[in-house]
């Protein structure tokens, strides 16, 4: 009876010694996953204006709020909103849940 099935009592027993048969997944993606990711990325980039490209380019770079506002005319919380607001159109038209 405790051996039947998915009751088997040993299957909750560790060993010591025991390995593990099955290899972790690594937590690098998959070549096919980069792809994937890298054409998304150019579609979503090809949706943006050329402003937004720009202030895009500017935050993977890690430049900051003030910094970019530094760079270009406005200031750093009006050119937030106005790229967030580009994103959720963007979003949008790729049905992106946020």
């Amino acid at each position: 009876y405790w051996r039947a099935g998915c009751r088997d009592y040993l299957r909750n027993i560790t060993h010591g010694d025991s390995v593990d048969p099955v290899e972790p997944m690594s937590p690098e993606p998959t070549p096919s996953r980069v792809v994937e990711d890298n054409d998304f990325l150019a579609e979503f980039e090809s949706r943006l204006s050329d402003w937004e490209r720009m202030i895009f380019a500017f935050r993977r770079q890690g430049m900051s709020w003030p910094e970019i506002a530094s760079r270009t005319e406005g200031g750093s919380e009006a050119i937030r909103k106005r790229f967030e607001r580009a994103l959720d159109r963007v979003g949008r038209t790729l049905d992106i849940v946020s």
